[in-house]
């Protein structure tokens, strides 16, 4: 993995999409806006009104029919131009016009402004059993939108994430609430659900949540706290949903170019099209990010120790063939070329790793899932997703990071999913309702291999999980509504393992089934239309599984469990310019499973999964977004977990921490001054639960320009270049990123 050839990649693609771009623009001369039109429309709804207007004013009208809705309008008459017109139509509705030509006029939802996280009153969450808007959750949820998450340029997008209190970047991913998503290390399967379009991310492989581009995408969701009920399997921590832009009907080509510190260099661009008018359209859309890395390494046989490439391309096709009947057909590739990133502990606080082996992995993730809803009427409706997802990783790395003699060990894995859901919906002024059911199917094969030492391991796993879920959502009165849902699961499959010592070889084989009803309920009491107080218990899950001890015995570890007891409150004040939202939650966690030693300690990595001990978990979330005025918008908020252990087994071995706690705290903001000039930021602060990441405080800062179709600035991460470790604690640790600085141009046609 050599830098010019990364350069050169990067080179051959922008020169390839710029043309793409060229031939997308359209010469837009603002004679349509001006044009004077005697205009005649009466009041009525608004999808009706703008077919009037396109008649009298002889421009074709999209987008209307998919976002008007039940919108009325008091109407237009007179002589006045069409932009005016269209002011008056849409005035009162949350809907904006755009002309890309002409002839052609667009209607769409407004775009937020550049922050990082969008206005309350726009969302609406899709990560949980029944769709309902952020206010109306009684989840501890952070919603960034699609322009939050582009801003910068990061092969990795966790420092993103770490913007929203009570999450935690630990250089392998993420934590929530202070657990980790991969707590027992590759062996063991995940704590955080991450789904993307409706199909998991990430697997118990080597592929983590925060892997996946940031581009083009619609929203993202962090969802705090355990999750099996709403999302399945592997969400004792919490979830993340992520949903990437649907094709529309109108014409759009977006990009993106920017340059930062160390040869950092993103190119990207999105192309979207109707190919039948409100009936089928296409996107797609493409990112390629380099970086050569801050490691430097004294050792020549060494080369670009942490340079990066990471390439992703989407392609979607969406058909509505009737007003009942809307399908969206999505294809995704991901392509990673990274290193295993670790510099020596012994020259902190410098980027230096004296690894006398070259470390580095290729990847690659191809996903195609297909989404389809039929409306039977205003109130049922069907739903399916299906997803085929194919992993595939292969790599080498230095056994101990640093000069000592110790050999190459290689990773290979394999891995391909199928996953089905299908949920039928009922939603009316006081009820809303779903009853679905869930397959999926999981084969994987890996293999470790440190053939200096003479080891090799291979292990081939087959899993299924069903489940069948439902939850409904009753409104008493005005004040009072009442939530019940369950979420039965079954988990079963096989693990083979082949383990190889010098001459030596043993084949191990088990077989596992888990099965677990999840239940949750919970009651919402209203003060009034913007106040509201919850509270909602739920049990999270993980699943147990197989291990094997190198004599060939295999031993069983069982499923861990919490119950979740939380407590919500949601808020809306000064007509919406302030909202202040809080969860206070307390985790009971039983069967916890933890990774220990396994007798008769003759070999040092020879371990296991057991379930140990219990403990007690509490904090707070408090989240608030705030529009003092036009021009500036403020957010942030705090969040405070404590781990209490009950019943650790230092006998064991194992690394359970007692009385553990951890802290974060987010404040930001954007202002825009002189009309198109803009500057925004944020202050992270995390104290983590883990003592072998360091507590930090980071600034980041953009100052930029925006015109309607385009815009630049520059930003700068880390700003103060505050010196931390992601993880470690022995020889190696993963450094988290110094100060870097760079400028980004993006345009919209």
């Amino acid at each position: 993995m050599k830098k010019n050839c990364s350069h050169k990649r990067l080179t051959s693609v922008l020169r390839s999409w710029i043309l793409a771009v060229g031939s997308t623009l359209y010469a837009s001369t603002g004679m349509a806006q001006a044009q004077q039109t005697e205009f005649d429309i009466p009041a009525q709804p608004l999808s009706s009104a703008l077919s009037e207007f396109g008649l009298q004013s002889e421009l074709q009208i999209s987008g209307a029919s998919k976002l008007t809705g039940s919108v009325d309008t008091s109407g237009v008459s007179g002589s006045m131009s069409n932009e005016a017109a269209l002011k008056k139509l849409l005035a009162g509705s949350d809907l904006s016009y755009r002309f890309v030509d002409d002839d052609t006029v667009v209607i769409e939802k407004p775009r937020t402004s550049r922050t990082d996280v969008i206005q309350i009153d726009e969302i609406v969450l899709t990560g949980e059993l029944i769709d309902r808007s952020l206010q109306d959750s009684r989840t501890s949820v952070a919603v960034l939108d699609g322009e939050s998450l582009e801003l910068g340029i990061s092969p990795n997008f966790s420092e993103i994430l770490e913007r929203t209190p009570g999450i935690t970047n630990t250089g392998g991913g993420i934590s929530i609430r202070g657990i980790g998503e991969s707590p027992n290390g590759v062996s063991g399967e995940k704590t955080i659900n991450v789904q993307v379009d409706g199909a998991t991310f990430g697997v118990q492989s080597r592929l983590n949540s925060t892997n996946f581009s940031t581009w083009d995408l619609e929203q993202l969701e962090i969802l705090r706290g355990p999750q099996s009920t709403q999302t399945g399997r592997n969400a004792l921590a919490g979830a993340i949903v992520v949903r990437s832009r649907d094709p529309q009907y109108f014409q759009e080509a977006r990009v993106k170019l920017g340059y930062a510190s160390f040869d950092t260099a993103q190119a990207a661009i999105a192309l979207n099209t109707p190919l039948v008018d409100d009936t089928v359209a296409v996107r797609f859309s493409y990112d390629t990010t380099v970086t050569d890395g801050e490691i430097s390494t004294p050792n020549p046989a060494v080369n670009d120790i942490d340079a990066e490439e990471n390439t992703t391309t989407r392609l979607g096709l969406r058909w509505d063939p009737t007003d009942q009947l809307s399908a969206v057909l999505k294809f995704s590739r991901l392509e990673i070329e990274r290193p295993f990133l670790a510099v020596e502990t012994a020259f902190f606080p410098d980027f230096v790793s004296n690894a006398n082996d070259q470390s580095d992995e290729e990847s690659t993730l191809d996903t195609v899932n297909l989404r389809a809803t039929y409306d039977f009427d205003n109130a049922w409706s069907l739903i399916s997703s299906t997803a085929f997802s194919d992993f595939e990783t292969s790599g080498q790395f230095d056994l101990d990071g640093t000069a000592a003699p110790g050999g190459v060990a290689g990773v290979e894995n394999e891995t391909d999913w199928f996953e089905q859901e299908i949920a039928v919906n009922y939603v009316t002024d006081k009820t809303s309702a779903v009853l679905g059911a869930f397959y999926y199917n999981e084969n994987a094969g890996n293999i470790f291999s440190a053939r200096a030492i003479g080891i090799e391991l291979s292990v081939d796993e087959e899993l299924e999980n069903y489940a069948l879920f439902s939850e409904i959502e009753y409104a008493i009165n005005d004040q009072w509504s009442v939530i019940a849902g369950f979420r039965y699961d079954v988990e079963e499959g096989t693990v083979n393992e082949v383990d190889t010592i010098g001459a030596f070889e043993l084949i191990k084989s088990s077989d596992f089934d888990f099965s677990a009803f999840l239940p949750k309920g919970g009651v919402v009491y209203s003060f009034d239309e913007n106040t509201s107080l919850g509270f909602v218990f739920q049990q999270g899950y993980r699943a147990g599984g197989v291990g094997f001890n190198r004599l060939g015995g295999s031993s069983e570890f069982d499923p861990e469990y919490t119950d979740n007891y939380e407590l919500s409150f949601r808020s809306e004040f000064l007509d919406g310019k302030l909202t202040i939202n809080s969860n206070i939650f307390y985790t009971d966690w039983t069967d916890r499973q933890v990774r220990v030693l396994n007798p008769p300690f003759t070999i040092p990595d020879d371990n296991r999964i057991a379930n140990i001990g219990s403990s007690e978990r509490y904090g707070f979330e408090l989240d608030f977004s705030a529009r003092p005025t036009e021009n500036l918008s403020l957010y942030g908020g705090i969040a405070y977990v404590e781990d209490e252990a009950v019943t650790p087994r230092p006998d064991l071995g194992s690394n359970v921490i007692s009385n553990s706690r951890e802290r974060t705290a987010v404040l930001g903001g954007s202002y825009t001054f002189f009309e198109n000039w803009y500057c925004s930021g944020s202050v992270n602060y995390t104290d983590p639960t883990n003592k072998t990441i360091d507590s930090r405080t980071l600034v980041d800062l953009q100052v930029g320009y925006r015109q309607e179709l385009w815009n630049a600035y520059v930003f700068t991460t880390n700003l103060f270049d505050e010196l931390y470790t992601l993880n470690g604690g022995g020889a190696v640790a993963t450094r988290g990123n110094s100060r870097r600085v760079g400028v980004v141009f993006e345009a919209t046609f």
